[in-house]
């Protein structure tokens, strides 16, 4: 009794486990057969087709394998392949949505730190920038304007001292004028120096400007140089691929990994790790379900050959009994129409004698 309930309840828990593992595997499929295919219905209708030949491909052949004269080698290796076709591509799909999950999840997070990171590294440089040109013109201007203030300095000097001169100069009268040759020298001089005072500061400021222009040209060119920088900086983030960075991988992976490296003195990287991860799950997956319904099949197989054969030998009664059937109804059939010819000779008979009387 005890071992009956042990046999029930052990194929029970196999059958829960090989559907439950048949679920997952259709989930997995249907969901990276969903991102291949457009139409969801189709997708899904592919999966539910093809995890039923599977599960139904592994049971027909642990079944027909005990009945070797109905399960030729043709059939066999026709089988064979798409039981393995099936289960390849039930462990692609289940390595695609882990590899999926598990390969550098937080990649994301990891480039939108860095791009923050250079933003902020490209605003301070360019405010530094901004900061030097403006000391720098500013220093310029400053230079600039010490440089007129001694020349102007200089200059207003000796205009004073000329128009002192010429002031003296007026006050010396001869005959009732005072515009002498020494008033004339002196007030072209006077007039040369002011021109001259007047020119240098033309010629200063637009030395001045010119400075100023090569300067801004200057911190132009270095600014654009410097957002060109910045613009490749964030095209190599976007092509990077974080492949040897802890960031964008899981942390639990991170964790064991360097774990494994504290322990033993090496590890595989996280990608390493995630891919072989995803690839047990997978094998285990698959094994699961393939253990699961052959051990089932195995444990019915007596019950189902049985059975089979039961329902083979109610064909074959069936078929005798209805043959038979059908020849008794064939031989009473012709010998309905032997009684019936007869009747239609022994009246046609009569018919001629009574004609003849």
């Amino acid at each position: 009794m005890h071992s009956h309930n042990f046999f029930r309840m052990s194929w029970l828990l196999q059958l829960v486990v090989g559907i439950a593992l048949f679920t997952v595997s259709l989930a997995l499929q249907g969901v990276v057969l969903f991102g291949f295919l457009a139409a969801p219905a189709l997708a899904w209708a592919l999966a539910l087709s093809l995890e039923a030949g599977k599960v139904l491909s592994i049971v027909w052949h642990r079944y027909l394998s005990g009945a070797p004269q109905t399960y030729p080698p043709s059939t066999r290796w026709v089988s064979g392949a798409f039981r393995l076709g099936l289960l390849t591509l039930s462990l692609v799909c289940t390595l695609l949505f882990i590899g999926e999950h598990l390969d550098r999840p937080r990649l994301a997070q990891a480039r939108q730190q860095d791009l923050r990171q250079l933003e902020a590294r490209t605003a301070q440089l360019l405010a530094q920038h901004e900061r030097d040109t403006t000391t720098r013109l500013e220093a310029l201007r400053q230079r600039n304007a010490a440089r007129v203030s001694a020349l102007r300095s200089t200059a207003e000097r000796r205009i004073d001292r000329l128009e002192t001169s010429l002031q003296r100069e007026m006050d010396n009268v001869v005959k009732g004028q005072f515009k002498g040759p020494r008033y004339r020298e002196l007030a072209q001089r006077l007039e040369k120096e002011k021109a001259a005072l007047e020119k240098m500061l033309q010629d200063n400021a637009a030395a001045l400007d010119k400075q100023e222009e090569k300067l801004l040209t200057e911190a132009a060119a270095a600014k654009s140089a410097l957002l060109e920088n910045a613009s490749k900086s964030r095209q190599r983030l976007a092509l990077n691929h974080y492949d040897g960075d802890e960031r964008a991988a899981d942390p639990r992976v991170v964790a064991l990994v360097n774990l494994s490296r504290s322990i033993f003195g090496a590890a595989p990287s996280p990608n390493a790790f995630a891919f072989s991860f995803a690839i047990l799950v997978s094998i285990l997956l698959e094994l699961g379900i393939v253990l699961a319904f052959d051990t089932i099949t195995v444990s019915m197989t007596p019950a189902i050959r049985a059975q089979h054969a039961g329902e083979i030998d109610r064909k074959i009664f069936g078929a005798r009994t209805r043959a038979e059937a059908e020849k008794e109804a064939s031989a009473h059939k012709q010998f309905l129409d032997r009684i019936q010819r007869r009747a239609r000779d022994t009246v046609g008979v009569a018919e001629r004698v009574a004609a003849d009387h």
